[in-house]
């Protein structure tokens, strides 16, 4: 297995919601209900739980906290949600990522069990990226932050 160690990736606000029909009519919208939302301002990453063996500090980047995650061996270290999610209801995830090195790498949440890639998305050290995207469960499932190789070495 490839190694995949970072220097670190700084992730900004993430938030998932729920998609709920509102009403009986015909005319009924969608009204997003949020799930999870964190902007990690008062430096912590809420019910999320550390992932695998990184280390995890929240910084301050122009005035926001943001998640750093160091030393990062596995795709998967990070952080973690509870088994939250509910089988068939869509959920829209988005999370706003940068790297702290130079380079790029994918980057995407991954629903556990099952391992589904929801929102795989470039990202460099050059400023946010958004990534998001959404998906249904058909079990009851936790989602983590995963990622893919970084093209820079070291």
């Amino acid at each position: 297995m490839a190694n995949r160690r970072f220097a670190g990736l700084v992730t900004g606000a993430f938030l998932v919601a729920a998609t709920a029909l509102v009403g009986l009519t015909e005319a009924a919208e969608a009204v997003p209900v949020y799930i999870s939302v964190n902007d990690f301002d008062d430096g912590t990453w809420d019910d999320w739980v550390q992932s695998g063996g990184p280390a995890l500090s929240v910084v301050d980047d122009a005035g926001n906290g943001v998640l750093q995650v160091a030393n990062r061996a596995n795709d998967f270290d990070g952080i973690k949600s509870p088994p939250m999610f509910e089988a068939g209801v869509e959920y829209v995830f988005s999370m706003e990522v940068k790297l702290a090195t130079p380079g790029t790498a994918q980057f995407r949440f991954v629903t556990d069990p099952g391992f589904t890639w929801i929102g795989n998305t470039t990202v460099n050290g050059d400023g946010w990226t958004t990534v998001s995207g959404s998906f249904t469960p058909t079990v009851a499932v936790a989602v983590y932050i995963g990622s893919g190789a970084h093209s820079v070495d070291g």
